[in-house]
């Protein structure tokens, strides 16, 4: 987690909320800034992340997981040329540990343009237990595991060699796209854009891809060498 450093702004604000039973989501529970809950003004300030290397140090300080990219949802409910807010959520579960349930999560950012890409000025991160219905649907085909394979869904290629145009989605969905996959992937925009345009703007099926060719090192370096 820690390429992670660059996606987030200097002075960036980050909090976590979790709802649910303590037993099972103690890690997050604690550390979560549910203003109802939390009613000391001490505490509140402790549980806001401030600047990016607060931001990732506790990003990093959390299980490690293990996600379903098939029950990503990408929703952007405001965009500007200053400033874009989107939210990621899915279902995910611990790798380690005894508490190896199915938990579900959404992300909501607050990002602005920098350079060449974005970056994050404000993150929300909510956790909690899925609905019955939705956990028997997690984890339960090859694509949820993260690890399909690139030659029956296509893969990410070298920038000086440009994919077909894809002509189903919008410009203004594709930026949206990409740079949301360059925040959940680590890679720039272009590849990130790339990576998405070879497998039809499907985010899912990129994220699939995506980490089947990082788990076997076919991304080179420049992919995610950020301008």
């Amino acid at each position: 987690r820690q390429p992670l450093l660059d996606a987030y702004d200097e002075n960036a604000l980050m909090s976590l909320s979790a709802f649910g039973s303590y037993e099972a989501l103690k890690t997050y529970v604690d550390e979560s800034r549910n203003l109802d809950r939390v009613s000391s003004e001490i505490r509140r300030q402790k549980l806001l992340r401030r600047g990016r290397l607060q931001i990732v140090s506790f990003l990093d300080g959390l299980p490690k997981t293990q996600h379903d990219p098939t029950t990503f949802t990408l929703d952007l409910p405001f965009t500007s040329e200053s400033l874009m807010m989107f939210t990621v959520t899915g279902m995910f579960k611990e790798r380690e540990g005894k508490r190896t349930g199915i938990r579900h999560f959404n992300r909501c950012f607050l990002v602005v343009p920098r350079g060449s890409g974005f970056c994050i000025i404000n993150e929300t991160l909510f956790v909690t237990n899925p609905t019955s219905a939705n956990a028997k649907k997690a984890f339960t085909s090859p694509e949820s595991s993260m690890t399909a394979s690139s030659s029956s869904a296509g893969a990410v290629t070298s920038p000086s060699m440009p994919p077909p145009a894809s002509q189903e989605v919008d410009a203004a969905t594709k930026q949206t796209l990409a740079t949301a996959f360059s925040q959940f992937s680590g890679m720039n925009l272009d590849w990130s854009g790339r990576c998405l345009q070879e497998n039809q703007w499907n985010y899912d099926k990129a994220a699939a891809v995506f980490k089947g060719l990082k788990d076997t090192g076919k991304i080179p370096p420049e992919a995610f060498i950020k301008t």
